[in-house]
């Protein structure tokens, strides 16, 4: 055999091992820009909560794409990990009061998309996506909707809506 066509195969069989090794590795966390896609889902049937299917990714962009399981509208904001239960007990009382109160500009450390915004609604039933490019640190997911539903005043974060995600 002549160098020539060894190196060829040597080669040949290189580029098909890398391929195989490329393959292996792709897998479904990986959104088709090369982001890092975390299905969340929400749910407000008993235990109010998000379920993320991963709680660490790495830094870049990443893509949430919420599935509302539950009976009610829900929001996802992307925020530093903070508390925000004094914003949240503000909101609270304003709802009660009859009035509304947007806190989510002054929660420290709002993610926004491309396009500056900083939350997505998805309704009962629904899905929908909101891409944003982290930076490592810990962000907590959160549902920030208070609404007065007959007598009662639900606090969506407070019931338990929210989730913690690591970006390293």
């Amino acid at each position: 055999m002549s160098m020539t066509l060894k190196k060829v195969l040597i080669g040949a069989v290189a580029l098909v091992a890398v391929g195989g090794l490329v393959a292996a590795c792709g897998d479904d966390e990986e959104a088709p820009a090369g982001g890092t896609v975390v299905n969340v889902t929400s749910n407000d049937d008993g235990k109010w909560d998000f379920v993320l299917d991963k709680t660490t990714v790495p830094a870049g962009e990443v893509t949430f794409e919420l599935t509302n399981k539950g009976t009610l509208e829900h929001e996802l904001l992307v925020y530093a990990q903070q508390d925000i239960s004094p914003l949240l007990t503000e909101k609270v009382a304003a709802v009660k009061a009859g009035q509304t109160l947007s806190i989510s500009s002054r929660i420290q450390g709002l993610v926004e998309d491309a396009a500056g915004e900083h939350e997505l609604e998805v309704k009962p039933g629904e899905s929908g996506t909101f891409t944003v490019n982290l930076t490592p640190g810990t962000y907590e997911l959160g549902c920030i909707i208070v609404e007065t539903i007959g007598a009662e005043t639900i606090d969506h974060h407070g019931k338990g809506m929210k989730a913690t995600l690591t970006v390293k």
